[in-house]
């Protein structure tokens, strides 16, 4: 049964002009709008710099800790 519904047939033909276009459109729409997703995701950048690393301080051994 799942396979009978991904793998339905639609007449594209059958349809009206006017639907035709509309489904021509909305088919240019999602593939435009996935490109644009893909270059957008790909060329991502973090919104925030990473802070800079502090130099660790450990108690006892700096030249006064000995």
């Amino acid at each position: 049964m799942a396979f009978e519904i991904a793998h339905t047939q639609h007449a594209f033909e059958a349809l009206s002009p006017a639907r035709r276009l509309l489904a021509l459109l909305a088919g240019l729409a999602f593939l435009v709008g996935l490109a644009w997703s893909c270059v957008t995701a790909y060329q991502a950048q973090p919104l925030d710099p990473a802070p800079p690393a502090k130099p660790l301080i450990t108690p006892g051994a700096g030249p006064r800790g000995a």
